[in-house]
């Protein structure tokens, strides 16, 4: 897992091992407070992580919230597994009554229960997202999530608008910049501390 330079909280039991984090749809969650580094504005950036899903149910993975037991208006950015389409998703910022809608609106290939698999998503700068499944790009949007990240509220892992997640996660990572597809590919195939100096100057933060 990569190491953490922010102090995290947690509810219930989700370090069970050393390998993952682990949810059960109950009151499992990370809380990672507000940061600089979280505010991307209008810029590109990038999330990473390994998701193993353990039940079929419809659970937000990582996200910003201003609670996350909180409906979507007080969401600025979430990705989660949608139980109806059994795919990943991404939805931008819902807060002040601004609908983003969903953006990446669901990958090419179905999620397989129990086995894990490297999701990324990125933004460019122009808005642009793109989600990639075990390093293959799966959908590409235009230009429609183009909303001002920056805020004052928490990165939540495991829970959002009240949907406890179901699944392990390893090695979350939260990038400046849109990575490459190669760079998400070096990504999965290694540890952080096996990464290019380049690439790990472009971690915001090495978090569980």
């Amino acid at each position: 897992m990569f190491p953490s330079r922010r102090i995290v909280t947690s509810g219930g039991d989700v370090f069970p091992n050393l390998y993952s984090l682990e949810f059960d749809t109950t009151n499992d969650y990370v809380v990672i407070p507000d940061s600089a580094d979280w505010d991307f504005g209008t810029g590109s950036w990038s999330v990473t992580a390994w998701v193993k899903i353990t039940e079929d149910i419809t659970q937000y993975f990582i996200g910003r919230w201003a609670a996350a037991d909180s409906d979507a208006s007080a969401r600025h950015w979430g990705i989660y597994f949608d139980a109806s389409t059994n795919k990943f998703e991404y939805v931008p910022d819902n807060t002040g009554g601004e609908s983003g809608g969903q953006v990446a609106s669901g990958t090419t290939n179905s999620v397989t229960l129990n086995e894990w698999a490297h999701l990324a998503y990125t933004r460019t700068s122009g808005g642009k997202g793109r989600i990639y499944v075990d390093g293959v790009l799966e959908v590409t949007t235009g230009s429609n999530d183009t909303q001002n990240h920056s805020n004052t509220d928490p990165i939540f892992i495991g829970n959002g608008q009240n949907l406890f997640a179901s699944c392990n996660m390893a090695q979350v990572g939260i990038w400046r910049g849109a990575l490459s597809q190669a760079q998400i590919q070096e990504v999965k195939e290694k540890s952080f501390n096996e990464l290019s100096a380049s690439d790990k100057s472009s971690l915001r933060d090495e978090k569980i």
